[in-house]
């Protein structure tokens, strides 16, 4: 089995359907969404149509939570709220039937997942160093969570009840006396100085992990935002990936 997480598509359809296609490449099996399918991009439909079909597990992120309120952006910042107006605007009935059905959390065995953090996932927090890790290890019982919200891939580690710590990312073997917190990265709105897509690859029986980085058409994606008068920050940032 093979089993890919993603997060954060943030209505970039170029970016979802490249990774798709790796998906296909590498034989996954099943698949779960983490969250923020819409916000910053100019495809919002579409990328929920695509999401639903390639899983029934999707998470609830603040963005797709944000284009469900009747009103309310004062956490975000200027060009996410225009982004999340604009989105309002587009939404489909249909593509706003998928979005009301996402989760804000779920369970598989040894597997937590959850947009933000595991501890009141509806504030919206951020895991960002190991002092926020070590909290969110301590609101979950499985083995792994995996997280998205940050747009930066990223792991951290319990063993043996030692302190938290991070770990470099790549290609590895999970420990079963460890417990984890994976960051997946983004695939629609990368912000680690890698414009690719990101996501993650994870064998349940091996428990081999595998950051995937993934080429797509960025410049058909930034035509199309510029089209919808989307903020040009928005668009010069896929370019580098921060």
């Amino acid at each position: 089995m093979i089993w890919a997480f993603f997060s954060d598509v943030h209505g970039n359809l170029e970016a979802l359907e490249a990774v798709a296609a790796d998906f296909k490449s590498h034989g996954v099996t099943r698949s779960f969404f983490i969250g923020d399918a819409v916000g910053y991009g100019p495809s919002p439909n579409e990328c929920l149509k695509t999401i639903a079909e390639l899983t029934p597990v999707r998470l609830l992120g603040n963005h797709d939570h944000a284009v469900l309120r009747e009103s309310g952006t004062e956490e975000f910042n200027k060009h996410a709220r225009t982004a999340i107006d604009w989105t309002k605007t587009e939404l489909s009935s249909e593509a706003r039937d998928v979005l009301q059905s996402f989760t804000m959390n779920e369970h598989l065995e040894h597997i937590h997942l959850v947009h933000a953090t595991p501890f009141k996932p509806q504030s919206w927090d951020y895991i960002l160093d190991q002092r926020s890790a070590a909290v969110a290890l301590g609101n979950f019982t499985e083995k792994i969570c995996f997280i998205g919200h940050t747009h930066q891939p990223r792991i951290f580690r319990e063993t043996d009840g030692s302190p938290c710590r991070e770990i470099p990312i790549g290609n590895l073997i999970l420990e079963e006396r460890a417990r984890y917190v994976i960051n997946v990265g983004s695939v629609g709105q990368p912000r680690d100085g890698d414009p690719r897509a990101c996501y993650v690859l994870f064998d349940p029986d091996s428990w081999h992990l595998e950051y995937r980085r993934v080429p797509y058409d960025i410049g058909r994606t930034q035509n199309k935002m510029r089209a919808a008068a989307l903020p040009e920050f928005l668009v010069s940032r896929l370019e580098t990936g921060h």
